[in-house]
């Protein structure tokens, strides 16, 4: 199974090509110049990043990819024995060895790898913060790094503003324990349709200009969602 997901060699040149013609960009970049899905983009950078001898290079601080061929050195022929002896290589100073990466406690128990590389994080300039070297995704280590948890203050209320405008209503409101649960239902309640909208349907952009033509285009998406998802019940 795992030969079907394979990226091709012609991707993988692609990939070279665009890279050595830029010669530094950011991710999001490499997909834009390619036209590629970012997780296409990042699933090719990890294959190429960790085949030996790779001629690419990863800044996981800046997502930044660039061309970075390996510098290959010639040693000519030995000197005869009247010569002097040759001077040793130059000892290359790779710098301090990097520390274990803290564990991360997740839901499923205690990481200390990226799921998507499956190599190990790196601590991030953040004490509750790791890194993976390679895609650059950050993971919270706040319970495996032994910083106190949260008291019952700070999740009280704060006062009520007096006379306040709108937004600072709902700024407040937000940051009440129950406004605090009601907007972090956003994730699993609106989120997924402007995702699917997005990704599935393919609607990225808006071809029409005008109030009143975008209105309409933005109708039929919806009207197009609305029979997706009763379709989807209904078949249940």
């Amino acid at each position: 199974m795992s030969l079907l997901f394979r990226s091709s060699e012609r991707d993988r040149e692609t990939l070279q090509t665009t890279v050595r013609s830029l010669h530094e960009t950011t991710v999001a970049g490499l997909a834009a110049a390619l036209s590629w899905r970012t997780r296409k983009v990042e699933r090719l950078l990890v294959e190429e990043l960790t085949r030996p001898g790779t001629s690419m290079a990863y800044d996981p601080a800046r997502r930044v990819v660039r061309w970075a061929p390996p510098v290959s050195v010639m040693w000519s022929a030995p000197p005869p024995e009247s010569a002097a002896p040759p001077a040793p290589p130059p000892k290359v100073d790779l710098g301090p060895a990097l520390a274990a990466p803290t564990p991360v406690l997740r839901s499923g128990g205690l990481r200390s790898d990226c799921p998507s590389c499956h190599v190990p994080l790196v601590a991030d300039s953040s004490p509750s913060l790791n890194v993976c070297p390679q895609c650059g995704r950050l993971y919270t280590s706040r319970a495996a790094t032994g910083n106190p948890a949260r008291t019952d203050s700070s999740d009280a209320a704060p006062p009520a503003p007096e006379n306040p405008t709108p937004l600072e209503a709902m700024t407040h409101r937000l940051a009440t324990p129950e406004g605090k649960k009601l907007y972090a239902r956003r994730k699993h309640t609106p989120e997924p349709v402007f995702g699917i909208i997005k990704s599935v349907l393919g609607f990225r952009q808006f071809l029409l200009r005008g109030l009143d033509k975008v209105r309409g285009e933005w109708s039929l998406v919806t009207m197009a969602w609305n029979i997706k998802r009763i379709f989807a019940l209904d078949t249940r």
